[in-house]
């Protein structure tokens, strides 16, 4: 129920819904129990390669990468079997924390939902993709983090379908977060955070 009202909540203010999930990443069974899910509005998106200029508002910061799932039609309680027809394309998502925020439960929500907090990369069809393949490294300043494993990608991706519809009807361009399993950046001033997928960047975030 505390879902599902957060859900109406959302759907008040925001007509594209960001829903992030974390603590999931490679799991063959997703433990419900264990799904972290927090929503960020639509103004955090942020294209093309834009910086990011830390705000007034805290001066510590953290940078996690995540995989976005486009929601392509209208959903609600759909079963597993058909999870499938309800997304085609994905992309890749830097995302921002104010890390003082988060120890203050009045202010928590809006340690992820400030502006440009979520730098999206461009999307690619999921059809095109072998996962059992792909290369993804997270850059940070000189620093590289690898990741290889996405064997059951997919099917965390349709678990996460099935689970988050039982509490939000998903509309098409709806996005889905999922958490990659990159350790936490804390940043500053100065740094800079790439991903390569395949060898090719795509997408770079400075922060000024």
């Amino acid at each position: 129920m505390y879902i599902l009202k957060i859900c109406i909540n959302f759907a008040k203010f925001f007509l594209m819904k960001i829903i992030v999930f974390e603590n999931i990443f490679d799991k063959k069974t997703l433990l419900t129990k264990n799904i972290e899910i927090s929503f960020r509005p639509d103004s955090t998106l942020s294209k093309g390669n834009k910086p990011f200029f830390v705000p007034e508002f805290s001066d510590d910061f953290s940078a996690q990468i995540f995989v976005a799932i486009e929601v392509s039609k209208l959903g609600k309680n759909i079963e597993e079997r058909f999870a499938h027809r309800y997304y085609n394309k994905f992309a890749f998502v830097i995302c921002l924390t104010a890390n003082d925020l988060v120890k203050d439960i009045k202010m928590r929500n809006l340690a992820i939902s400030f502006d440009g907090s979520t730098a999206l990369s461009n999307f690619y069809d999921i059809k095109n993709i072998d996962f059992k393949q792909i290369k993804l490294e997270f850059h940070f300043n000189e620093n590289i983090d690898i990741i290889k494993n996405f064997d059951n990608f997919i099917d965390n991706i349709n678990q996460l379908i099935v689970y988050a519809s039982k509490f939000c009807t998903l509309k098409t361009g709806d996005l889905l977060l999922l958490k990659l399993n990159f350790d936490q950046k804390k940043i500053k001033i100065g740094d800079k955070i790439s991903i390569f997928f395949n060898n090719n960047k795509i997408l770079e975030q400075k922060i000024k």
